[in-house]
């Protein structure tokens, strides 16, 4: 005799099954985003904004360092799932967003002879 009933077993099947193809479909929409310049940008910047890269801890002030953390997870989450989408694309996305940062870079003024 089982503990569980075969509704039950078919209804956790169910679940799991949606679940899997849900997840599937999450990992093809970061696909997608990352297979475009615009995409990536986009996930940078949504990295970057939830702290991902710096330490979150605020020093004497506990709220403001766990609403950090709270960003910070998130964006951990996002990171999480390109990884699992496409692993080869966050040095990409380092790379791109260090090739616009050096860009974007003041030139030192030549200098003048008066």
């Amino acid at each position: 005799m089982s503990f569980y009933d075969d509704d039950q077993i078919k209804s956790v099947k169910e679940q799991k099954e949606t679940a899997d193809r849900h997840k599937r479909r999450e990992l093809n929409d970061i696909r997608k985003v990352l297979s475009i310049v615009e995409g990536r940008r986009f996930i940078w910047r949504i990295l970057s904004m939830a702290g991902v890269f710096c330490a979150s801890y605020v020093s004497k002030d506990s709220n403001h360092t766990a609403f950090n953390e709270g960003k910070r997870d998130i964006g951990i989450g996002l990171l999480q799932d390109l990884m699992e989408a496409k692993p080869e694309a966050y040095a990409q996305l380092q790379n791109e967003f260090i090739s616009e940062a050096k860009s974007e870079k003041p030139k030192p003024e030549e200098e003048t002879n008066e």
